[in-house]
């Protein structure tokens, strides 16, 4: 376990509608991080309204609402939350969308825990 206490931890909201991803998220940084894990974005909207982030995680492609208009909220409602957009998508234009609209890290799947690593310390401690 780290040094930290669990409420002294940066709190992780990670939105993807893939229980799989999800689960396999928290098991990694768990330690490491408060992580809260949410499979709808309407319903992580609602998390947002009532909790405090420092960063949200989202998959591009869920129903309901896809991944850049749920960071593209976050930007305009709560612009000190790190955003990441997290996506087995790669095209370009969805890259550049996604940075335009959200000011979001952009990372494509699949991606190495260390790789996320890297990007959530280098957002949380700058």
């Amino acid at each position: 376990m780290s040094t930290h206490s669990k409420k002294n931890m940066d709190r992780i909201l990670y939105v993807d509608d893939t229980i799989a991803n999800l689960l396999l998220f928290k098991y990694m940084f768990e330690e490491k991080y408060n992580i809260t894990c949410e499979p709808d974005p309407l319903k992580a909207l609602y998390l947002l309204k009532n909790n405090k982030f420092d960063i949200v995680i989202s998959d591009y492609e869920m129903p309901k609402m896809d991944g850049i208009e749920l960071l593209e909220i976050l930007k305009n409602n709560y612009p000190e939350i790190i955003r990441v957009m997290l996506t087995s998508h790669t095209e370009y234009d969805l890259e550049l969308e996604a940075k335009r609209r959200c000011d979001c890290e952009f990372l494509t799947k699949p991606i190495s825990k260390s790789r996320i690593e890297k990007i959530l310390t280098s957002k949380v401690f700058a």
